[in-house]
């Protein structure tokens, strides 16, 4: 009798000694299991409606500054930014084929780029300028936040693996938002 009860209070411990055994490792940077993956703050609609209103002629790239392609979270309205205001700033149309133009020559799919300019140009409601710019100042803020997320995440998993020290985590944290390191 005491042997099946020593292996039915084993089986019933197993889980919590595996669960704390998993922790302790976690902890020590011994394993390294994936994080779950949160989407990124982004606004698509928003994104699509200031692309929009660029490619329809409405408005220009420079008149939502500060706002820049690099603020985008697809990479093809990064692109595609980048490109209506480099177009702009030489004084040439932005249009959606001298857009494709340019991307084409990047080596973009023609077929692809048009297809996405299009639909940003069609599907898009038309948007009055101050409402762009308050679509422009979210699209920044959303992509301050990206890039927060990807500094804290670079430094936890350094944190994990003994790669950094907590002081060196707080200086990487204050270069970040401070700029220096003071």
């Amino acid at each position: 009798m005491s042997g099946s009860f020593a292996k039915a209070a084993t089986e019933q411990m197993l889980p919590v000694l595996r669960a704390d055994l998993r922790t302790e490792l976690r902890t020590a940077g011994l394993v390294n299991e994936p994080a779950p993956r949160w989407p990124e703050p982004h606004d698509d609609d928003a994104e699509q409606e200031i692309l929009a209103a660029v490619l329809s002629g409405d408005v220009l790239p420079a008149d939502l500054a500060p706002l820049r392609g690099q603020h985008f979270r697809a990479h093809i309205k990064q692109q595609a930014f980048a490109a209506a205001d480099a177009l702009a700033v030489f004084g040439a149309p932005v249009t959606v084929e001298a857009i494709v133009e340019l991307l084409t020559h990047e080596g973009y799919s023609r077929e692809a780029v048009r297809s996405e300019l299009e639909l940003a140009r069609d599907a898009t409601p038309f948007l009055c300028r101050s409402t762009l710019q308050q679509r422009g100042e979210r699209v920044i803020e959303l992509w301050r936040q990206r890039q927060l997320i990807g500094v804290m995440s670079e430094v936890d998993a350094q944190l994990r693996v003994g790669v950094l020290t907590h002081e060196g985590a707080k200086l990487r944290l204050r270069e970040y938002f401070t700029g220096g390191t003071k």
